[in-house]
């Protein structure tokens, strides 16, 4: 987020709840804020403590950056977050999967529990994709095929078993968050974190 963008200048005041507002519009939103250090301490005082949670990083830039200068000084506080958030995750599902809880490995329990929409994180690893099987009445996804366990159609092939997955999850309100080509590898690629 930039200063300028919300209207911020040394100064003057912030203006009341914008970046509030922009933090509750999105899940999980992680912000770098470039502003002068000098208004550091202006911008936090006036953010709610969801809103400062939710910030990744400060930086600074010059006051006529263009994109590409402002997204080179935010990117190295992005990279961290993302790679903190994917450790966090990773970690998260191996504690799960380790006691047997709310997690599943592989493209056959990770497709059923999408489709149950009991997903709250789906982890699938970057270029991870297998066939899969759809039922064309209900959207029910599955890893073989044969029948609809819900209303016994015969589930049809589809090639793009990830964007399947995928779809399910967010249609249930789950996230997704692409790990990197060593992680899930005994498992296909693919795996999830669980409601219940």
């Amino acid at each position: 987020i930039l200063y300028d963008k919300l209207g911020l200048q040394p100064g003057k005041k912030t203006p009341k709840g914008e970046i509030d507002k922009r933090v509750r519009r999105g899940s999980d939103l992680q912000m770098v804020i470039v502003a002068p250090e000098e208004m550091r301490g202006e911008i936090e005082s006036t953010l709610s403590n969801e809103a400062r949670e939710a910030i990744v990083g400060w930086a600074q830039a010059e006051a006529h950056a263009n994109a590409k200068e402002l997204l080179d000084v935010a990117k190295p506080h992005i990279e961290r977050a993302r790679a903190k958030q994917v450790a966090s995750a990773l970690e998260r599902w191996s504690d799960e999967s380790g006691r047997n809880g709310r997690a599943v490995a592989g493209w056959e329990d990770t497709l059923e529990a999408a489709s149950d929409g009991r997903v709250e994180l789906l982890l699938v690893r970057q270029g991870a994709n297998r066939e899969a099987y759809q039922c064309p009445e209900c959207g029910r996804g599955s890893a073989t095929g044969g029948a609809c366990p819900l209303d016994g159609t015969r589930l049809e092939r589809r090639s793009d078993g990830s964007d399947m997955a995928v779809h399910h999850v967010l249609a249930h309100g789950g996230a997704v968050i692409a790990v990197g080509r060593e992680d899930l590898g005994e498992h296909d690629g693919i795996g999830a974190l669980l409601r219940f």
